[in-house]
């Protein structure tokens, strides 16, 4: 996504290498922000092949790691202040960034022995970004049940522009596991959430056909689960960088809203 020309492998390679470093001093250009948010907002990259999530649209399970890339572009500019040019650094540190991609373990932990070996227990903070369904609709061109090719990214650019984002705490419990025959030292953790604010939320976390941890849950409030999440591990199981990923609804109709989710341990 942010870079052309490349081999389809190589460029997803670049992408995954680019997610765990975190930003540059590149990614505070305008244009650069215009592009991950059109990747992310873009219809055209969700669908049933890729689990209306950031994965290949093959069917196949296997992280799309441009589409991660773009997630966390966009998610780290809502949270970290724009440099002073001349203060620029070519990496910044924050808990998205590389130093956060360790894992982070009890000295006497056995990850291959714990039922919970992705550490699912515990307090979590959840963070989405999307923005107004009208505006989302306008960029996609959407007509009827079909697109336009065109996206109109000048949305993106013009000073009236919103993107809205927003954070809440969760308490993430583990309620079961299933075996996972192909990850045996890895099985399914099912998991639910208890918040004081009414916040919904009951998923699952799995390894991925490419060994990569996907996370995903439906939540809502009070017990209606109107929004599906999909997101991917960042780093080492158990890295504080956390889960980046994108959430629609749970019925996935043409044209219903679309935006992205971040979820780290406290």
């Amino acid at each position: 996504m942010r870079r052309f020309g490349y081999p389809t492998l190589r460029r997803r390679g670049f992408a995954r290498i680019s997610t765990r470093s975190g930003l540059t001093a590149c990614d505070f250009l305008p244009r650069r922000r215009t592009d991950s948010r059109s990747y992310v907002y873009s219809f055209t990259h969700y669908s049933a092949k890729n689990r209306w999530g950031p994965f290949i649209q093959d069917g196949s399970g296997r992280v799309n790691w441009e589409h991660v890339l773009a997630v966390h572009h966009v998610m780290s500019m809502q949270i970290v202040p724009q440099p002073q040019v001349e203060h620029q650094d070519p990496y910044m540190i924050f808990p998205m960034s590389l130093p956060f991609t360790q894992s982070i373990l009890p000295v006497d932990l056995d990850l291959n022995a714990t039922e919970d070996w992705a550490g699912i227990e515990g307090v979590w903070q959840c963070a989405f970004s999307f923005i107004d369904h009208r505006e989302l609709l306008v960029f996609n061109n959407l007509s009827g049940r079909h697109f336009d090719d065109e996206l109109r990214t000048a949305l993106f650019e013009s000073p009236d522009f919103v993107e809205i984002f927003s954070r809440l705490d969760v308490m993430l419990k583990l309620i079961r596991t299933e075996p996972d025959p192909e990850h045996p030292t890895r099985p399914i953790l099912h998991f639910t959430c208890e918040s004081r604010t009414g916040t919904t939320m009951v998923g699952y976390v799995c390894v991925t056909p490419d060994d990569n941890i996907r996370w995903h849950f439906e939540s809502g409030q009070n017990g209606d689960n109107v929004w599906s999440s999909e997101g991917v591990q960042v780093g080492n199981v158990r890295s504080p960088f956390g889960v980046l990923g994108t959430w629609t609804t749970t019925t996935h109709d043409v044209g219903d809203p679309v935006g992205m989710s971040s979820v780290l341990h406290h």
